[in-house]
């Protein structure tokens, strides 16, 4: 097998993975636990005040959709 002649042509760069999104890879993480925070946060709020003023479970199932709606804008926004 005769020898092999050097190239001109530049060597090729090291493969990478594509970029994730958001910091290192968190994007998914983060909108979930936008999901979480935000139903758990409103409907929390919402029992809070259903437990003062006595209007059980209204509030609570008024704040979890509220939050859920926020959430949804915020996915919307990215």
């Amino acid at each position: 097998m005769p020898p092999r002649k050097p190239s001109n042509a530049a060597p090729e760069a090291p493969r990478t993975a594509p970029p994730q999104g958001g910091a290192g890879g968190w994007a998914g993480l983060d909108v979930g636990l936008r999901l979480v925070v935000g139903v758990l946060l409103g409907g929390g709020l919402g029992f809070a005040l259903d437990k003062v003023l006595g209007t059980l479970p209204g509030l609570m199932l008024l704040g979890g959709a509220l939050g859920f709606a926020g959430w949804l804008v915020a996915v919307a926004r990215r």
